[in-house]
């Protein structure tokens, strides 16, 4: 869902945090503490479901939004940089190798490998922060 269209259907997670519900505050606990643990869809399961059982309806989409672009909390946006740098890295890196369809040759284009290289270098700078390390137990 679009942010404009948010606005006109405020985000039940937004407009209840800090107002004292422990279900809100659970949430976003739970968001900022298992992003990059849990797999993103299933995250968005679990808060829809605890929303559904507290009454409060938002779909799936809503809470992915709610979870994208509203969670300013670093590792939560980082996270979310990361899945799109991953996602970026598996096109450029199939567009790098390029087959000729007359004679079957392969061939690498430069400047494909450049972007995907340069992609990768993200990806690892991305890893090292200190906002993606796990906890030591």
């Amino acid at each position: 869902m679009k942010d404009v269209e948010m606005n006109l259907n405020p985000c039940h997670i937004c407009r209840l945090t800090g107002g004292g519900s422990e279900i809100v505050d659970g949430i976003n606990s739970y968001i900022v503490d298992n992003v990059g643990s849990v797999q993103m869809h299933e995250i968005i399961q679990q808060v829809h479901d605890v929303l559904k059982d507290e009454d409060l309806e938002m779909s799936h989409e809503e809470i992915q939004n709610h979870i994208m672009h509203h969670v300013k909390n670093q590792k939560v946006i980082m996270n979310t940089v990361l899945s799109d740098l991953l996602a970026m890295s598996h096109v450029t890196k199939k567009a790098s190798v390029v087959e000729c369809e007359e004679t079957g040759t392969k061939m690498v284009d430069n400047k494909m490998m450049t972007t995907y290289l340069k992609i990768v270098d993200q990806i690892i700078t991305v890893y090292r922060m200190d906002s993606m390390k796990e906890p030591k137990m």
